[in-house]
């Protein structure tokens, strides 16, 4: 039988003076200065000193305080630390349960990190969810998801390998993160499901000149904006998600150079975009129609960026400008090839690009050449203006040229 009673209790909490009194054999009510009353267990594991905490009083009364104690004692006994249990429990009920909290978890973690990709998000919503969701974490089965996405890529096999790739990461996060104890799908390699064929569509000069003219078209389905963002990506070289994720903070009105920051870039690498004339004049007009968001180019809401897929989307309505089959990302390749074409100089694309060079050269050669891409990249956008209005012009240059 224990030494308290509720007698007790309830006058020491009256009082309100904290202090901490046995009931026997490890069961303590304890007082804090806030006038908190509750129950802790004291016992020891692996010859340390131990507290579980079983609840507050009055909430938990003197006799179910006495036998909840009593249970955890018979595990103690056992050799189970109950307080470390108890902690684990509760880690593992703020943790994700089902697969869809895992991806909502994950892409959490990506936005805090500077890592937003609507496309991922668009993997998630579409394809993972819609098949997963509502699945356990710990019940997907290796051959269940390979079978899925086999499926999926006999239609899709881009897709199929992408939405793969980003369910793999997710287990990867948790796993990490100790919410699982192994990926159900780190076994699968990505070739299984589906070979991933490199695109080498690069538009044709008559292509690009039509392009440049039909965006300006009325009739097509694209806003100013997201004109205005294909242009941008044309001008810069850059990658999609790179430009229509742009922020006004990047960009320095008085130099005429964006900042595209390492956590941002593809490849972890701040990279100094010196803009064309044309850019600049773009980006005012963006100025003007931004509803003030901190985006260049918002999304549906001034709150977010433009959408990763919302560009190939709007050209698919708009049966791509009367152009072949081509997506936005061809468009890099197109003026890469187009740049080699002209005679400039290999380095100097590349750095334009924001490629990485392979090998020592790519450690140490740290060279910005800020001014030849400069120039580059102006003679682009003029060479560009040509071939939208219409006139002739002559894209080649030579070498010695371009050294000159």
């Amino acid at each position: 039988m224990g030494k308290l009673s509720d007698v007790q209790l309830r006058s020491w909490i009256k009082a309100g003076t904290p202090l901490a009194k046995s009931d026997g054999d490890g069961l303590t009510f304890t007082l804090s200065a806030k006038g908190v009353a509750s129950w802790v267990l004291r016992y020891r594991h692996g010859g340390k000193a131990r507290e579980l905490t079983l609840g507050r009083y009055p909430d938990m009364p003197l006799v179910r305080a006495r036998k909840e104690a009593a249970e955890m004692r018979v595990s103690v006994s056992k050799g189970i630390d109950v307080a470390g249990s108890k902690r684990l429990a509760k880690l593992q009920a703020k943790s994700a349960r089902t697969i869809a909290q895992l991806a909502d978890d994950y892409l959490k973690d990506l936005v805090k990190r500077g890592k937003r990709d609507d496309s991922i998000g668009w993997h998630v919503s579409a394809y993972i969810k819609p098949k997963f969701g509502k699945r356990n974490i710990d019940d997907l089965r290796p051959r269940e998801a390979l079978f899925y996405f086999q499926e999926l890529a006999a239609k899709k096999p881009s897709t199929a390998r992408s939405v793969f790739g980003t369910l793999r990461r997710m287990y990867e996060f948790a796993v990490a993160r100790q919410i699982v104890d192994f990926s159900p799908v780190a076994t699968i390699k990505p070739h299984v499901i589906a070979t991933k064929k490199p695109r080498e569509r690069n538009l044709s000069v008559e292509e690009v000149g039509r392009l440049l003219r039909e965006l300006s078209n009325p009739g097509n389905s694209l806003s100013e904006a997201q004109q205005i963002a294909i242009r941008m990506l044309l001008w810069t070289l850059g990658r999609k998600t790179e430009v229509t994720t742009m922020a006004w903070s990047e960009y320095d009105a008085e130099t005429g150079i964006w900042t595209l920051p390492e956590e941002r870039a593809k490849n972890g690498r701040t990279h100094l975009v010196p803009l064309p004339s044309q850019a600049i004049a773009a980006l005012k007009r963006m100025k003007e129609i931004g509803c003030e968001s901190k985006w260049v180019f918002p999304g549906k809401t001034t709150e977010n960026p433009m959408g990763a897929t919302t560009l190939n989307e709007r050209l698919s309505r708009s049966k791509r400008l009367g152009i072949a089959h081509w997506c936005i990302h061809d468009l890099r390749r197109t003026g890469s090839t187009m740049l080699h074409e002209m005679g400039f100089p290999p380095h100097i694309i590349e750095r334009a690009l924001n490629h990485v060079q392979d090998g020592v050269g790519g450690v140490y050669n740290k060279a910005q050449w800020l001014d030849e891409r400069a120039s580059m990249l102006q003679q682009w956008a003029d060479y560009l203006a040509g071939l939208e209005s219409g006139a002739t012009v002559l894209p080649f240059r030579s070498r010695s040229e371009t050294r000159a």
